[in-house]
This record gives C-alpha cells, structure tokens and sequence, in this order.
C-alpha cells in the first residue's frame, strides 16, 4: 500500500469513529486506537518508543490522552511535538444525510444525489475530494502525523530529532485537552531530558484563506471573553422614576464596546475582529412587573498583542464611561417625563472587578465551589461562572447601580513568533525554506503569515507575558481553579515555536466538510518531512 493509500485508509477509519467534542465517549475511542496502532507498531520495534496514556484532571467526562515519544538514536535532546486534536464538532445540518457523516466513503457517494452548493458540486465532480465530518477538521491530520512517526519507528535512521506524537480532545470546545497536556508536556521535557524545537499542528492550512496560495500560519490569535455583570434598582414599572433598568446599563455598554475599533488588533497580514458581543440578557428566573434589577453582557475579544491585565484595563474604561452616559441619558429622560425634579442629583455608577467581589464575599462565608458542586452539571461553562458571579453578589449585598468586571471561559493566549528566541528565529528561516520548496517540488505557492485568525490549541505552548498578567484572568474569573483551570506556571515554563503544515479542504464545520486528498496526502506528508529535517539539521544552539 503507498502512501496516498495508507493515509486515505487511515483517515476514513479515524472518521467513521465518531468524535464529537464533550459528548459521550467518542475522544476516548479515538485515542483506544490510536493506542492499538502504536501499541502493534511498538512491537515490530520495541526499544525505541514510550507509549503513554493519562487522564484530564478533573474531567466530567473521564477522557484520557494517548502520547508516544520515539528517541533518534542520535541521543540528542532535540524533539519535535506532533500536535492535533481528535475531536470534531457535532454532525448537525446533514439532514437526511446524518446517517453517513461520519462514513466518508458512503457520505460521498451520496452526495452525487445531494443539492450541493455549486463550488461543492464540481469539487465532487473532480474526484479529488473526500466529505465528511472530520476529514478536514482533523482526523486527516492525526492520520499525517501518525504516519510520520510511524515512519520513523520503521526507519530509526531517517529522522534526526525525537519525535513527540501528542494527540489530544476538546479543541473544538473549551481546549481542556491542551490545558491538561500541558503539565504532561513540561514533566516530560524535565524528565527524558527534551528540548522542544518546535510544535507542529496538522490544521487545514487552507482556512481563514481564498485563493491559490496556501497560508503558513506561524503564530495563533488569542481570545478573552470579558464579562459584565450589571446591578440596577428594581421597582415597579409603575414606579419608574425609583428604579435604574439593569438592560439600559448593558445596552449601554453594548453600544459603547461591540464593534469598537480600538478593541481591534494589527499585524501585518491585516486587522483581525473587533470586541463582538455574544450575550446580553437581563438576569431572572421569571416574568415580573419590576424593572429589571440584573443584566449580564459578554464580548469575544481576539488579541495579538493584549495581555488580560491590559484587557481589564479597557473595559473598565469603556465600563465607566457607559455607566455614566446611560445615567444620564435616564437622568435627561425621566425629567422630560416630569417623573424626576429638575434638580434631581443623577446617580453615580460603581465598577467593581470580579475578584475584588469574590474576595469581599468569601470574607462573608461565600463558598464558590458550593455553589458549583449545587448546579446543573449540564449547564454551559459559562453560565456556570456567572452563577457564581451572581451568588457573590448576593452574599455582599452591594447595591447598584454598579458594573462587576471580570471573565469567562474559555481563554486561549497568543502565541506568536516573535523573531526574539534563538528557537523563534531557526523555525522562521525552516518556514522560509518551505516556501521555497514547496514551489519548486510541487508548484504550490505557500505564504508566511504571522497570525492564524482561528482558534487553536496552539495558543498553549507558552505564554508571552509576564505572570501578574496571568493573575489578572484567575483572580476575576469566576470559578478558576474547579470550573475552568488552566496551570500557570507549566504554561510560562514552556517556550515553543509553532507552525502549522496541514491539510487542505473547504467548509470546516459545515455540512460540505470535505478533504483536498490529492494535496492533503501527496504534498503534505513531504513538507512535514521536509519540516522535521531542516529542523533536525539546525537544531538550537
């Protein structure tokens, strides 16, 4: 069997497991055999490979990660990660297809008769492509870097680094596969004595992008998601002049910070989003004639260069200028509807941060893992963390109006190359020389970018900042530590360059999900080896 044979095989197998991410047993599927196949592989070579299996810490759902370390025999320290995830988002929007999303070969036989969009149709027509959920997104990445490790197990001298193949779960939900690898990362490095080169990640290279030329991403977004938890005066809509409407707080703040250009960040490549609002909602259980005494808003905030202590700086700003304009326009209105005198003092906004709250409630005998361990443990993550955020409220009592600053999960840092670190610059220049070897051997015309505009795990092979800037997303990010936990000092020990060589394909997450095979398993298991080479020869000094 070739290559191309091998790969496609390998990808249809990983696929018709199904895998969604957080839902069932599906990961765990995967990674039981991924085990088989480097367990079988291990005993036609053992001696020169450690196989590992460890759990998530904490996790609701008992997953655990398979890795393996393959040693050159060189005996030298330099080691490159293989890193991709096994899971894939749910197969919603096949319709009556749904019963063949996770079997490529049948989904894509089927789709002949299926109203695809035209692009779709005459990809279908090409023969080129494979559909699926998880044929792009990324099972046929784990079937790339499977297939290289295995390729050095079989030829112990072809590869002159070691080779770390380091699957994990849960990227395309919250990335606690990632956070949980990291200690497992960092204890490796300290006890086999490693050095990381480099971190290579199998994602579509083509996504975030149009046209012939391929991206090469070199660095990852990062993402916050500030949180606003806004206390007004409830009274009877009777009684308006006596209230301060929560919503009017929360709109305002709206106004002030979704789309705002100043949230927006640079490179380069080109400007990435603005803070987005994706929740707004006033905060109670049941329809009541009062005005609403509690709203809550959030905003995604991608970043390339803001750290979360500069974050909350921002949004306090902009919270305390949207506190202040939604006073006072309630202020001129009530007076125009004669419900207010003329002279009537208008009320002053309070900003408190989250952590401040916590701090003041749990002094009060306010007991957050309480109150985690008394809710749903269905409900989303983030509504859990603002259950908590309201229950500290309620312990102190403050009155409003008032605006609670803090965050929700998930967090993913920014990991860029900053050409600084001696590593940086050695993965740059391999970059480089890809480039170039990707015209002449294929006649693909790839492209450095600084910045993947997408979410990865990526964003967790290091942290460019300083601690206190970690300890502003901990202390004000209700339920750190039991409901989303990310280990801070692991993640500053670790300093890894990162590149993405993937695959290629379109419609990531849609019901058209499909494979580039031609491109995905003839150019780019040489690239990655071409990668893994030039690595190999420059090493670090």
């Amino acid at each position: 069997m070739d290559r191309f044979d091998k790969l496609r095989a390998t990808t249809l197998e990983l696929c018709r497991i199904p895998s969604p991410s957080a839902a069932g047993d599906g990961e765990n599927r995967v990674m039981d055999d991924l085990e088989r196949r480097l367990s079988g592989a291990l005993s036609r070579k053992p001696g020169c490979c450690s196989l590992f299996r460890y759990p998530l810490p904490r996790d609701p759902y008992g997953r655990s990660h398979v890795a393996a370390l393959w040693r050159c025999p060189s005996g030298t320290k330099d080691t490159v990660i293989l890193m991709g995830h096994v899971d894939v988002v749910e197969a919603e929007g096949y319709g009556p297809l749904t019963p063949w999303a996770y079997d490529p070969e049948e989904l894509t036989r089927r789709m002949a008769s299926a109203d695809l969009p035209e692009e779709a149709r005459r990809d279908l027509r090409s023969g080129r492509f494979l559909f699926g959920r998880g044929t792009m997104d990324m099972k046929a990445g784990i079937a790339l870097h499977l297939d290289l490790f295995e390729e050095a197990l079989e030829n112990p001298e072809r590869f002159g680094v070691n080779l770390l193949f380091c699957p994990v779960v849960d990227e395309e939900n919250d990335s606690a596969g990632m956070r949980g690898a990291i200690p497992f990362l960092t204890d490796l490095a300290r006890n086999e004595r490693l050095r990381y080169l480099a971190c290579l990640n199998a994602e579509p290279c083509d996504l975030g992008s149009e046209g012939p030329v391929r991206p090469l991403y070199v660095g990852t977004i990062g993402k916050i998601m500030p949180l606003a938890l806004l206390q007004g005066r409830e009274a009877h809509v009777g009684e308006v002049a006596l209230g301060i409407n929560a919503a009017l707080l929360a709109s305002s703040l709206v106004e002030a910070l979704d789309g705002d250009p100043q949230t927006c960040e640079r490179t380069p490549d080109g400007v990435f989003s603005p803070a987005i609002c994706m929740g707004l909602e006033i905060r109670r259980r049941a329809y009541s004639v009062t005005v609403p005494a509690r709203a809550a808003v959030y905003f995604n905030l991608l970043t390339v260069t803001r750290t979360p202590a500069e974050v909350l700086d921002l949004f306090r700003d902009r919270a305390s200028s949207a506190l202040a304009t939604a006073l006072e326009k309630r202020q001129r209105d009530l007076t125009a509807c004669g419900l207010l005198p003329q002279d009537a003092p208008t009320p002053r906004g309070q900003v408190l941060e989250a952590g401040d709250l916590l701090e003041q409630a749990r002094r009060k005998g306010f007991d957050p893992e309480g109150v985690l361990a008394r809710l749903d443990p269905h409900l989303d993550a983030r509504e859990k963390s603002l259950r908590i955020l309201e229950a500290a409220l309620d312990a102190v009592g403050v009155q409003g109006p008032l605006a609670v600053l803090g965050f929700l999960p998930p967090y993913y840092p920014q990991r860029l190359n900053q050409n600084r670190t001696e590593g940086e610059k050695h993965l740059r220049e391999v970059a480089q020389d890809l480039v170039g070897h990707a015209q002449r051997t294929h006649g693909e015309t790839l492209e450095i970018r600084e910045v993947f505009g997408g979410i990865t795990d990526l964003s967790f092979l290091g942290f460019q900042g300083r601690k206190e800037d970690l300890e502003a997303l901990a202390r004000n990010l209700p339920g750190w530590g039991t409901l989303y936990d990310l280990d801070r000092e692991r993640l500053l020990e670790l300093d890894v360059p990162i590149l993405n060589v993937g695959t290629a394909g379109k419609d990531a997450h849609k019901w058209t999900e499909r494979l580039d095979t031609e491109y995905s398993f003839r150019v780019t298991p040489d690239l990655l080896r071409f990668v893994v080479d030039r690595l190999a020869e420059q090493g670090r000094p």
